[in-house]
């Protein structure tokens, strides 16, 4: 997203007289805000730009600029070719597509918004991968854990995804559950969560997918079970956690949640060997097995480590037994069938 704020900042600080640059700028600010759910004022944008090119006369060495570094011109032409609204394939699960007795609901499709910078970093990166595969950017070990779950219980499964992004779980769970159950999707990032909301309301999910843009805390009003405990409902919820390295603290926020018999499967990001942005590293397996016994929940939960995720699965009911034997881990593709 480097480029579209080197365009907000041509927008908002506008030089003396007019300047091809700014002009650029401030169209792909309008374009970038309509498209992506930016709350910036879009039709003003519009006229400002409009104004600048009836009225002014600007200087051969500012469309000289649209060719230097850092190639405004050729960044605005990427910019514009890039789809922001994809359509994606809903499929299976890899290990439900590989075993052909499995008999999971059909292919669909839905729409995901996501990020229009080709850039590299998170943003950029999601935002190519959805585009480049057609699906959505999900936990492939969810993937399989859910539809082993969906096998053997019966009615909705309602998800709380952590740190959320585009919403692609939310989105990859509502098309796959007959009946629909609910996704409560939190996301501390502005521009995440608005692009989830406008998927949300393109897939008809306003009600079901619920996006909220809050930073989950260990402890207070946005701990996890601050946040849910009042409002479980009757169904099973299933747990999916992917956030900046707090999974193990914002868990302790969750001990509640986990022992409320409500909820079968959590999911969680412990790639303790990946070094983060600020330099530290998850908690290893060790800190995972003491915080289960500490809380008390080692006497609920099996814990396994499956393709840097943590896998907590609820101990004694005939679907987590299923978990338990199920190859969670199974991530290759399909073969493919002439």
């Amino acid at each position: 997203m480097s480029q579209y704020k080197r365009w907000l900042q041509l927008a908002m600080q506008r030089p003396m007289g007019c300047w091809a640059p700014t002009i650029l700028g401030t169209l792909m600010v309008a374009d970038g805000a309509r498209s992506m759910a930016m709350p910036l004022p879009v039709e003003d944008f519009i006229r400002i730009a409009q104004s600048d090119v009836r009225s002014c006369r600007s200087p051969m060495e500012s469309f000289t600029e649209l060719l230097q570094w850092p190639w405004p011109l050729f960044e605005t032409l990427d910019w514009l070719q890039t789809p922001a609204e994809v359509q994606v394939r809903i499929l299976p699960s890899r290990l439900y597509q590989h075993w052909w007795w499995f008999k999971p609901l059909p292919e669909t499709t839905g729409k995901l918004v996501a990020p229009r910078g080709r850039r590299p970093g998170t943003y950029g990166f999601v935002g190519d991968n959805i585009r480049s595969t057609r699906r959505p950017h999900c936990n492939l070990i969810f993937q399989n854990a859910w539809d082993v779950l969906k096998e053997f219980l019966p009615g909705p499964i309602n998800v709380v995804d952590v740190g959320s992004m585009l919403g692609d779980c939310c989105l990859w769970t509502l098309k796959r559950t007959r009946p629909l159950g609910l996704c409560r999707a939190f996301e501390s990032n502005m521009l995440w969560a608005r692009l989830a909301t406008t998927s949300a309301e393109l897939n008809g999910f306003r009600k079901e997918m619920q996006i909220s843009e809050v930073l989950v805390r260990p402890e207070g009003p946005n701990s996890l079970d601050a946040l849910l405990m009042s409002d479980l409902g009757g169904a099973s919820w299933v747990l999916k956690m992917h956030v900046d390295g707090t999974e193990l603290e914002l868990l302790q926020g969750a001990v509640e949640l986990l022992k409320s018999g409500r909820v079968p499967l959590a999911v969680v990001r412990m790639d303790w060997q990946l070094q983060l942005n600020d330099g530290r590293y998850r908690p290893p397996p060790s800190d995972w097995r003491k915080f289960l016994r500490s809380s008390g929940l080692s006497k609920l939960y099996e814990l396994r480590f499956c393709h840097e995720q943590a896998v907590l699965i609820a101990k004694n009911t005939r679907a987590t037994n299923a978990l338990l034997r199920r190859n969670l881990n199974f991530t290759l593709e399909p073969k493919k069938t002439s």
